[in-house]
């Protein structure tokens, strides 16, 4: 299984990682289709972030996190952890599966570019035909982010998608 979000919180191209699982002979089954939450920091309003972060950080799901300095990557098991830290990078890519059709979330972004390209590869090369579209947060998302139904963010998820295929 490629889940989209896991790959992108860590970093991984796309094009790399898929050609390097086919060079090991590992057919990949399922595409689990699916965003991350990833935060840009060093624009002088930091603190401000990482305040609007704590409602991310709730206790069903763990929510790793890596940080990205400079060149350097740092894993943390749940975003509690590097909250408390403080003192930001560049870049912090969170396990937090957030809505595909949502480029923003407030002052964050989603790792939806990764996403697209992730499924032009799929487009291009038929990596596998089982795409699985997995956001399963709705209920700890916090609440300005989730105020339509259930039934028409999974409608929007998956026009999302498929509009992806059709451009």
């Amino acid at each position: 299984c490629f889940d989209a979000c896991h790959m992108a919180v860590e970093f991984e191209e796309p094009a790399a990682a898929l050609a390097t699982l086919s060079r090991a002979g590992i057919r990949v089954a399922k595409i689990q289709i699916s965003a991350g939450l990833r935060v840009l920091f060093g624009g002088g309003d930091d603190r401000a972030r990482l305040d609007a972060l704590q409602p991310f950080a709730e206790g069903v799901y763990l929510h790793q996190v890596t940080e990205r300095r400079g060149d350097q990557l740092t894993r943390f098991l749940d975003l509690p952890e590097p909250l408390a830290k403080g003192a930001p990078g560049d870049e912090w890519r969170i396990h937090f599966h957030v809505p595909l059709f949502r480029d923003r979330l407030g002052p964050f972004l989603n790792t939806q570019d990764y996403l697209r390209e992730v499924l032009a590869i799929v487009r291009r090369t038929a990596v596998t035909p089982h795409l699985e579209v997995e956001t399963y947060t709705w209920d700890v998302l916090p609440l300005e982010y989730r105020r339509e139904d259930i039934v028409t963010a999974v409608a929007r998820e998956l026009t999302w998608v498929l509009d992806q295929f059709r451009s």
